[in-house]
């Protein structure tokens, strides 16, 4: 009868090698870095903030006479608004 052994597991040594980055590397890290941090910046930024299109909305509901159910219309209008002006955003919403 055959008997099972285990294997055994060597530890992996560290290498120096692989801790360094070299000057180019690290350029590109840095270059990685800072594209990820303006895609994020452009991504928060396609979209007007909730605030911002309250306060438009209100001043549409204010200049149209205060009228009573139609906060819906004058919320998507002033986000019309808002992206078309590029307060915030580079294109309109669809």
């Amino acid at each position: 009868m055959k008997t099972q052994t285990t294997p055994k597991t060597v530890p992996l040594k560290k290498s120096n090698s692989l801790s360094k980055k070299s000057p180019a590397q690290e350029s590109l890290v840095k270059t990685t870095a800072a594209a990820s941090t303006a895609a994020e910046k452009s991504v928060t930024n396609s979209r007007p903030q909730a605030e911002e299109i309250a306060a438009q909305a209100y001043k549409i509901w204010q200049q149209q006479g205060c009228p009573e159910g139609r906060e819906d219309q004058h919320w998507c209008q002033a986000e019309k608004e808002i992206c078309r002006d590029g307060s915030l955003a580079s294109s309109p919403l669809s």
